[in-house]
């Protein structure tokens, strides 16, 4: 037995033992070092094969995270308690809690199952608590470690926490590199003492502070009218020349908004004192460098910006030492280090944007104003020609503006994002409509706004690498609606390693062969494009199909034929209309395979389709010999091809939307009637019935295996 193991009940509840703070990292061979992760703090309890969850604050959230519940509920113990954080992974695989407030405070099941689907989380355990009718809260945590490591059964949704032995120092300094939040020490000896914050467990935090001199400000608007959107920052150079460091728009009260205004306001120039150009230079009130912000920051991007910044308090010029330098251009010998920060609330208390935030961005689209700045998710967007008609009226539906689309995005967010997640977007580009002048496909940005995420990737065409883009969070929704881009096309794979990608590389770049093998080789569906080549009568010659009831019934049909055969070979799938008479079926799989072997996966059950329906069902290449079929795509299944996600608008007369279906709703559906104008209401009453479709994946191995 362990050492202090007592022979006892379940606990019906435990109360989390706490870290104090520390100021600064240590070695010493009487402790274990661990990283500070970014999440919900949670005490997971398993009995009979169920999980509970609770939070620090002792509130039951096992119903906010299921497919995490179902997967604790799995581990090989009778009865357990575990101790641990919940954690959603960015595309590095680090935690990233701007990705788990999305689902914080989530309590309506689809939603919450959406979550589950696009947004998986992770529970790392880092104590065990009880075991099997013991109690090992006063057994000494090497020994309670050692237990944990032999019972945890690691797998896509539970891990252990990887701890380093008596190197603090090294410890901290490696995931201050990786932009972790810190590290824990614990004493090897110490016992858990429960809902106690002990010195035997010390938190040292490697959020990083500086101090900055103020240049300018953006001039507010709405609400901020009065006051201003953001404080421009400069760091001075040893040549004396200021150097744009990144704006801080958060971390201010209205007081202070307005109390900093009227101080900014005294210093105003004409004159910009930075070296270069900052963005947006044209709406930026410019001021003498005279006084200096302090701020609390993640870390510094590539090009220096400061990453997730926020004010903490506003001082004198010449008190700007830590990373600023003095207004004389002089630099301090103290240099910017990580240090402590004060502890942050409970991630627990701290709400999720929800429906309250899309009524506000909906709300600062109302009017009649032909553009206007909305402020959505921690951000400030500027919107212009707001009342450009995108979509023509059509068959008694009114025009579709670049308003309406703004208001379209905003509300249906909660049910795209999950499916826009980590997948590049192509951009489809319309500035004057869709009956209006060019338009164009756009895969690569290169400077996009800073709320935007980005990853170098490969790009086979060019030879080279370029900036891909990937829609995660709501102002970059908008940002996309802003520059007309009336489809949102994204990628069959992900650019991040969880749940069931952990040994896929994320680096995209530097050669075809590196992004084949990376987690964007990887795909998570087998796709089906069902296309149907049959006529309404009235084309042109060489036109391609119009939309018309027969057709569509047609491709109802065949898709009905292909979930039988993947029925069959026990393969979930999931319906989508493709926004005219099309449908697309997916099949959610492990990233076990390349884009290549998916392909030949989908190729194959399309040449079963065909053999048993050759007067229904073509696979031909050559348009000319589809006519009165359905033609069965699976060349999209390609690294280089994307297609309309999840309920994205389509450039088609009367603003239809790729509309995901229930397999019961194929007879009788009129996709002409999923449009922008109509889908959200469908969405509150049905919800998405693909809402936890990557909580459906198939082991294709192991169906290779069982053939």
């Amino acid at each position: 037995g362990l050492p202090g193991a007592a022979s006892g009940p379940l606990p019906p509840r435990v109360e989390p033992m706490l870290a104090s703070p520390a100021p600064e990292p240590f070695s010493d061979p009487a402790w274990r070092f661990e990283p500070k992760l970014d999440g919900v703090r949670a005490i997971a309890t398993i009995a009979g094969g169920e999980a509970s969850l609770r939070a620090r604050s002792g509130l039951d959230i096992t119903a906010q995270y299921p497919a995490l519940a179902r997967a604790l509920g799995r581990q090989p113990v009778a009865e357990a308690v575990f101790d641990g954080e919940i954690v959603a992974l960015d595309e590095r695989g680090a935690p990233s809690f701007a990705r788990l407030q999305q689902r914080l405070n989530l309590h309506q099941p689809d939603l919450i199952a959406a979550a589950d689907a696009g947004l998986p989380v992770l529970f790392f355990a880092f104590d065990l608590l009880h075991l099997d009718g013991w109690d090992l809260r006063r057994t000494p945590l090497e020994h309670r470690a050692e237990a944990l490591a032999r019972v945890l059964l690691p797998g896509p949704l539970a891990q252990p926490v990887q701890s380093f032995a008596a190197d603090g120092v090294a410890a901290f300094e490696a995931v201050s590199r990786l932009g972790l939040e810190g590290i824990v020490a614990k004493r090897r000896d110490g016992a858990y003492e429960e809902g106690k914050r002990s010195r035997g467990w010390l938190k040292i935090k490697a959020r990083r502070r500086g101090a900055y001199l103020v240049g300018g400000y953006h001039r507010g608007e709405g609400a901020r009218r009065a006051s201003f959107r953001a404080l421009l920052l400069g760091e001075r150079g040893e040549d004396g020349a200021l150097r744009y460091k990144g704006r801080v728009g958060s971390g201010f009260d209205e007081s202070a908004l307005r109390r900093l205004r009227e101080r900014l306001d005294a210093l105003a120039t004409d004159a910009s004192p930075f070296a270069a150009a900052p963005p947006e230079a044209a709406r930026v009130t410019f001021v003498r460098p005279e006084l200096a912000a302090e701020v609390e920051y993640a870390r510094e991007s590539d090009d220096g910006h400061l990453r997730e910044p926020v004010f903490l308090r506003l001082l004198d010029g010449d008190e700007a030492g830590d990373g600023a330098g003095g207004a004389n251009g002089e630099r301090t010998s103290r240099r910017r280090r990580a240090s402590a920060a004060s502890p942050s609330p409970d991630r627990e208390d701290l709400a999720t944007p929800g429906a309250g935030a899309i009524a506000e961005v909906v709300e600062q689209l109302g009017g009649g104003a032909p553009e206007a700045t909305i402020a959505a998710g921690g951000h400030e967007l500027h919107v212009s020609n707001l009342g450009k008609e995108l979509w023509p009226a059509h068959a008694g539906a009114p025009a579709v503006t670049k308003r309406d689309l703004l208001r379209y995005l905003a509300g249906v967010s909660p049910w795209l994002l999950p499916h826009l997640r980590d997948r590049p977007v192509t951009l489809a580009r319309h500035p004057d409509g869709i009956g209006g002048g060019p338009a164009f496909y756009q895969k690569h940005y290169d400077r996009p706004p800073p709320f935007v995420e980005t990853a170098r990737v490969w790009v086979d065409s060019a030879g080279s690498d370029g900036t891909a883009l990937f829609c995660n969070n709501l102002p970059t929704l908008l940002w996309l609606g802003q520059l007309a881009n009336l489809e949102l096309h994204v990628s069959l794979a992900r650019a991040s390693a969880g749940p069931d990608g952990a040994g896929l590389p994320l680096a995209f770049s530097g050669s075809k062969g590196q992004v084949e093998r990376s987690a964007l080789g990887h795909p998570d569906f087998v796709l089906f494009d069902l296309d149907p080549y049959i006529y309404a009568g009235g084309e042109a010659p060489g036109e391609e199909p119009q939309p018309n009831p027969r057709a569509f019934a047609r491709t109802a049909e065949v898709a009905r034929w292909l979930k039988e055969l993947l029925d069959a070979a026990s393969l979930s799938s999931f319906v989508k209309t493709s926004g005219a008479t099309g449908l697309h079926v997916y099949v959610p799989i492990l990233r076990q395979f390349g884009y290549a072997a998916v392909r030949s996966v989908a190729g194959t059950f399309a040449d079963f389709l065909r053999r048993a329906h050759p007067r229904e069902v073509t696979l031909e290449w050559a348009t000319g010999r589809r006519t009165g079929r359905v033609y069965v795509d699976v060349n999209q299944n390609a690294r280089t091809r994307n297609l309309a996600a999840p309920f994205s608008p389509r450039t088609k007369p009367g603003a239809p939307v790729s509309m995901p279906l229930r397999w019961d709703e194929l007879d009788g559906a009129d996709p002409a009637a999923f449009t922008v104008h109509t889908a959200l209401d469908r969405l509150a009453r049905r919800g998405d019935p693909w809402a936890d479709v990557l909580a459906h994946k198939h082991d294709l191995r192991a169906l290779a295996d069982r053939a």
